[in-house]
């Protein structure tokens, strides 16, 4: 492989790169914007238009998070793909990056040095969800004892979008990881 076909693959790698960052960039302001509308709107004179319900806005905070997630994802499969292919043709970089992961794994070879995005990326998402049904469950589960239908139905809502928001990231990394495996096979 000649010297300007692996400065093209390097540039590609740096290129998802600071797309996941932007995207990573894109849920923590999603989080803050939406968790904002929907919390700093609610009860004041301005969301009298909206409704009484704009806090039903943090139901879609899980879905935010799934579709980043996915996205990082993919882009970090992207990654490892194009870093094997290099590291295959005798690139030194990717070379001492297996190096230094080859020591860390059990299966020699089978992890990366970067993991504290996954991480990141991951346990964001699970703590949002966690957030929704806590909030749902704060906010509606006393109109539900109190017999007062009209706010106990509202629940449920609250309590899905948790239980998705914090079931699919299971799903998701479990898939990344097989794709994640067996680039490095």
């Amino acid at each position: 492989m000649d010297n300007e076909s692996k400065a093209s693959l390097r540039q590609e790698i740096l290129e998802s790169q600071k797309a996941r960052m932007d995207f990573l960039k894109f849920k923590l302001v999603a989080i803050a914007v939406l968790g904002a509308a929907a919390l700093g709107l609610q009860g004041t004179e301005s969301a009298g238009s909206l409704g009484e319900d704009i806090d039903f806005i943090l139901c879609i905070l899980p879905f935010v998070c799934i579709y980043v997630d996915f996205i990082c994802y993919h882009n970090n499969i992207r990654v490892f793909i194009i870093a094997q292919y290099l590291q295959q043709s005798g690139d030194e970089y990717e070379t001492f990056l297996k190096q230094l992961s080859s020591g860390k794994s059990q299966k020699k070879g089978t992890d990366y040095y970067f993991k504290l995005e996954d991480f990141v990326i991951f346990y964001t998402s699970l703590f949002v969800a966690f957030l929704i049904i806590i909030y749902g469950l704060v906010k509606y589960k006393p109109a539900i004892s109190g017999f007062d239908i009209s706010l106990g139905i509202k629940l449920p809502y609250f309590l899905i979008s948790g239980v998705i928001g914090f079931v699919i990231p299971f799903i998701s990394k479990y898939m990344y990881e097989k794709r994640r495996k067996a680039s490095f096979e």
